[in-house]
Formats: C-alpha cells, structure tokens, sequence
C-alpha cells in the first residue's frame, strides 16, 4: 500500500469517526440502558403471548376432554347393544329349511 492511499485511509477513518461521535444520538451509557430497557419489554411481551396462548390451549384442551368423555360413553352403550343384539341373534335356533 503506498503512502497516500495509507493516508487516505486514516483520514477517512478519522472523519468517520468523528462524524459518528458528533451525530450519536446518545451515550454509551444511555445507550446501553435503552437497549436493556427495550430487551426487558421484548422479554415482557412474550411472556404475555405464551400465556394468553398457553391459556387458549389449555380452554381448547379441556373442551376436547369432555367431547372424548361424551363420545366414549355413547360408543361404550353401542358396544353393549351391538353385543347383547348378537348374543339374541347366535342363541336363537336357525329356521328350519324345507
């Protein structure tokens, strides 16, 4: 690298450098604490989303619960009647055939 391009470098990193301390809108340390601070709310707000959606699973979960209960009961009479209905049909004796 020659000299001037070196030079050009240094200055270029100097004006930059300059320019960003100059326009930064605040401190490091204002800077960091804003940065926590909106960490913090991020953190906040999806704690509260995976409540609100733990809750609706949890409200649909129960729901399903007691529309499998429901159901059992019914299919459980079913198998009863379809059960005794066979045991009629096997134990009657078979027409007579001419």
């Amino acid at each position: 690298m020659e000299r001037t391009d070196l030079f050009k470098l240094l200055i270029g990193f100097s004006v930059g450098a300059a320019t960003g301390l100059l326009l930064a809108p605040d401190s490091g340390k204002k800077m960091r604490s804003g940065i926590t601070d909106a960490a913090a709310g991020g953190a906040n707000y999806l704690k509260g989303c995976t409540e609100t959606v733990r809750d609706a699973v949890l409200d649909v979960l129960e729901e399903r619960r007691d529309d499998i209960a429901r159901h059992k009961e019914g299919l459980a009479e079913a198998i009863k009647r379809g059960t005794e209905a066979y045991r009629r049909v096997v134990s009657e004796p078979a027409p007579a055939t001419t």
